[in-house]
């Protein structure tokens, strides 16, 4: 999975760019300035407006997404939900519907992947 995910990343680099010489200077300079990962995180966290409340928020996500996938290798987690009682299941329901409008970005246009084309 993090070989194709990467391989997806620097995939887009191509999609990103404006012409294939921008796209192989990017790529040239990856990681450079990076003297330390942590300061380096932070700042790219910045650059996108995302403030420590932001970073929890997506931290959180992808925490309940490894466990999900974490439980789900050792067993049917819908079907092991399915079988609670009808308040156990409710609950659990309403809880992740919860989670969904919490962390669902409001208001935010976001542009057709493939418009520029």
């Amino acid at each position: 999975m993090v070989i194709i995910f990467s391989f997806c990343t620097f995939a887009w680099v191509f999609f990103a760019a404006n012409s294939i010489k921008e796209a192989f200077y990017i790529i040239g300079h990856f990681f450079d300035n990076i003297t330390c990962p942590v300061s380096y995180l932070y700042s790219g966290f910045l650059d996108i407006n995302m403030g420590k409340g932001a970073l929890v928020k997506e931290v959180f996500i992808v925490l309940i997404l490894v466990l999900y996938d974490f439980f789900s290798l050792k067993t049917d987690v819908i079907l092991e939900v399915s079988k609670k009682k009808a308040v156990v299941r409710w609950i659990t329901y309403i809880c992740f519907g919860l989670i969904i409008v919490y962390f669902s970005q409001k208001g935010v246009a976001a542009e057709f992947v493939y418009f520029q084309f």
